[in-house]
């Protein structure tokens, strides 16, 4: 059976260098503990960066605390952050070694009591914070929580084009819904951060790996709004959930799961090849998926 490991805070607060921070707000490094960090991991995001901020700012939540990590952008990703700064309160520029690499970093960065990782092409649906936060609260066990809703999906021209439910994987394996996720910090310092064992999928592995311990307070709302660029969907992502399916699965169970990641993906691209992407997700509707 393989290792899988999952990085500490400490280790990623040691490796930030005080010349990679571009600006930090004042009361970002005051005593008070903001009520939710919303984070962002960045690398050439100019095209989408700044509805990804926009979201953000709607939120209209006191307190909150926005952290961009951005790995050494070539495009114009700087000068975005740079006009947000009523928004954003700690901007700071290093390289990093991946998606979750970076990712992991800007949560470590981060200094509330519940954590949103927001990417930098996806869009927080509106009051989403809030009602997460209200969530939480109002649950038994805010400490072992994570709240997850529904996922509007957009196409890179920001249409929305369908929407993520709960409709499960299997029958003991319902979707995660990660870009919904909304986390409270207390689980980051009991189970770690993400694997870096994966490139692609290390979200799925987390959430096998945290749901025997964690229970996800589902919304049927949506909570984002999550942007099809192909990552996630692609072979070497597939692959990868197969891998982490067979190591926290039983074998039918997993085997299951692969004959239904294969389909969807040949389906979705013949499909989309003949109908185009918005033909696609228009006759998902039409047939109920």
């Amino acid at each position: 059976m393989m290792q899988i490991t999952h990085p500490r805070f400490e280790d990623y607060r040691s490796r930030l260098r005080p010349e990679s921070v571009v600006f930090e707000h004042s009361h970002s490094v005051s005593d008070t503990i903001p009520p939710v960090s919303i984070v962002t991991s960045v690398f050439n995001g100019g095209k989408t960066l700044q509805s990804t901020i926009d979201s953000v700012r709607a939120q209209k939540v006191d307190g909150m605390e926005y952290v961009i990590v951005d790995a050494n952008s070539n495009d114009n990703t700087r000068e975005i952050v740079e006009a947000n700064r009523d928004v954003v309160t700690k901007y700071v520029r290093q390289k990093d070694e991946g998606i979750y690499d970076g990712m992991n970093f800007a949560i470590a960065l981060a200094r509330g009591k519940v954590i949103k990782v927001i990417n930098a092409d996806d869009l927080l649906s509106e009051d989403a914070v809030r009602h997460s936060l209200q969530v939480l609260a109002e649950s038994d066990d805010p400490d072992n929580s994570i709240v997850n809703g529904y996922l509007d999906i957009i196409n890179e021209s920001g249409d929305k084009v369908d929407v993520f439910t709960e409709r499960w994987i299997t029958k003991s394996v319902p979707a995660f819904l990660h870009p919904s996720w909304f986390v409270p910090r207390a689980v980051y310092e009991r189970l770690g951060l993400y694997s870096l064992d994966f490139r692609i999928a290390s979200d799925y592995e987390y959430y096998l790996y945290a749901r025997p311990t964690v229970q996800f307070l589902l919304q049927k709302r949506p909570l984002a709004e999550y942007r099809t660029d192909g990552r996630s969907a692609g072979f070497e992502g597939m692959r990868e959930a197969i891998k982490i399916s067979n190591h926290y699965l039983p074998w039918t169970t997993s085997r299951y799961i692969a004959g239904i990641y294969w389909m969807q993906k040949i389906r979705k691209l013949v499909l989309t090849r003949l109908l185009g992407e918005k033909g696609f997700y228009r006759l998902k509707r039409l047939v109920g998926r």
